[in-house]
């Protein structure tokens, strides 16, 4: 199977950087369940934090709660927010934070493999993609659209 012009056959293993945004991807911003974790959340976050225990991917925070190389505001910002289960995966997988100022593509390694997940891209960070050939890589979550699509991405594949 051929994903981002990459072979990710079951011989081969292919390490990949997730970058990951908070709101509107782990966490919901609907008026009626803001701020809740998103739906089928545990399961996302076993797919994402056994790829990561078989050194398939590399999980890293891309949030504005999150941007100064500390995990500490994120993490503070998420305890009150998710079900303890949601919050001790979380814990466990010891994602690594970030830094960046004003565009979040400032903390993307475009030298390795990636994929970011976001809800909402901004036109600059976009044609950053687009000149390092990476527009591709971004997975909107759109959470409002279908409120399981982190089902979804786990059960298609594409995050590995």
């Amino acid at each position: 199977m051929h994903l981002f012009g990459e072979d990710l056959s079951v011989n081969s293993i292919i390490v990949k950087n997730i970058y990951i945004d908070v709101d509107g991807v782990l966490l919901l911003d609907d008026l009626g369940n803001a701020g809740r974790g998103a739906l089928r959340l545990g399961l996302f976050l076993s797919h994402l934090g056994n790829l990561q225990a078989d050194k398939k991917c590399k999980l890293y925070w891309l949030t504005t709660h999150c941007r100064d190389g500390s995990d500490k505001r994120v993490m503070s910002y998420l305890k009150p927010k998710l079900d303890p289960y949601d919050y001790d995966l979380i814990t466990r997988m010891n994602i690594t934070p970030t830094v960046w100022n004003e565009l979040k593509t400032d903390a993307i390694d475009f030298s390795k493999n990636f994929l970011w997940l976001d809800d909402d891209a901004s036109i600059r960070e976009r044609e950053i993609l687009r000149t390092h050939n990476a527009e591709h890589k971004l997975i909107e979550i759109n959470l409002r659209k279908d409120k399981y699509q982190l089902k979804t991405l786990v059960n298609s594949g594409v995050i590995g």
